[in-house]
């Protein structure tokens, strides 16, 4: 097996009706934790917080065990997250005994609109329902450092508040570049599911390509249609149309490294020191993504090769306010 696509595997597929909390789903859900999405909005709202979404399988997920035990049972989550955040448990456990209908409907229709595809999935999600940042599988990051991120991904989250304020008092390009700027907060994975509507706008005031957005967001559909057509296609096929997207849009910054990491895992066994090398690449090109986070491992997992990355705060400390 492809070492590459078994740890990528592992990280990421590892895999609205008000709902009375039970004793049995409070225990399972955990204290502090919502499983009504409709109620979390509304709580989000009156309390000016984001939600944070945990998709699970609590009774048969090892990752989401592991995520559970040693992040958000930890004294350092539980004391604050909640400072931010409205936590939103949704279980798709194998024992459904204690689950409502209403909660096990309300997990299907969330899964499919937020494009689950593996449990543990995390979701930061604005009080509105939009989600601006994802986090699939657990990479084994202590609780102090999950924490710390948390909040760094809610300043995201604020800057993207800042540009779209700014985008409705401009108009043509100048409008295109300030959604472009909230765009450039958001999780890479998100921006042409959630934000489409966005994107499509962005294209359309750049019809000229005139501040290079078009193009630019031609090479992040182009991305995204290549890894949804992978499997069917094959990976010589998309191994061409990778290449074929690096030499022609030239993409950059979390877009080049998307390309060359799906690059890396198509060329592992032919050429390894072409893989590492595009790994290297893709790091370089963001290096503080959560796709980083994960090359990182990779490198030092599979190549013995070490990156430099944020180094994690102590066992004890609180996140920076």
């Amino acid at each position: 097996m492809n070492p590459i696509r078994s740890l990528v595997s592992w990280s990421l597929t590892t895999s609205i009706t008000l709902v009375a909390l039970s004793p049995n789903l409070a225990s399972a859900a955990g204290e502090g934790w919502l499983v009504d999405f409709a109620e979390a909005k509304e709580l989000a709202a009156k309390e000016n917080k984001d939600i944070l979404i945990e998709f699970t399988g609590s009774d048969w997920c090892p990752p989401c065990k592991a995520l559970q035990k040693n992040v958000l049972s930890q004294d350092i989550f539980k004391r604050e997250a909640p400072k931010q955040f409205i936590l939103l448990f949704l279980d798709n456990p194998r024992d459904k005994s204690h689950q409502s209908e209403e909660e096990k409907a309300q997990y299907k229709r969330l899964a499919e609109a937020f494009q689950v595809t593996g449990v543990p999935t995390v979701f930061l999600v604005d009080a509105e329902g939009r989600a601006y940042a994802r986090q699939v599988g657990y990479n084994g990051e202590k609780a102090p450092q999950y924490v710390a991120n948390l909040s760094e991904k809610t300043k995201a989250r604020e800057t993207r508040d800042q540009f779209l304020a700014k985008a409705e008092q401009a108009q043509g390009v100048a409008r295109a570049q300030f959604l472009h700027q909230a765009m450039q907060q958001i999780d890479t994975s998100l921006v042409l599911t959630t934000y489409k509507q966005i994107v499509q706008e962005i294209v359309e005031l750049d019809e000229n390509n005139q501040a290079g957005l078009k193009n630019q967001y031609a090479a992040k559909i182009e991305l995204e249609r290549i890894k949804t057509s992978s499997r069917i296609a094959g990976p010589d096929a998309t191994l061409r149309s990778v290449d074929k997207l690096l030499v022609e849009m030239k993409p950059e910054g979390r877009d080049l490294q998307e390309a060359l990491f799906l690059k890396a895992q198509i060329i592992y066994r032919q050429d390894r020191e072409g893989c590492k090398q595009a790994l290297i690449t893709a790091h370089k090109a963001a290096p503080d993504s959560d796709t980083a986070k994960n090359i990182s491992r990779i490198l030092m997992q599979v190549f013995k090769t070490a990156i430099e990355s944020k180094p994690e705060p102590p066992e004890n400390d609180a996140p920076q306010p």
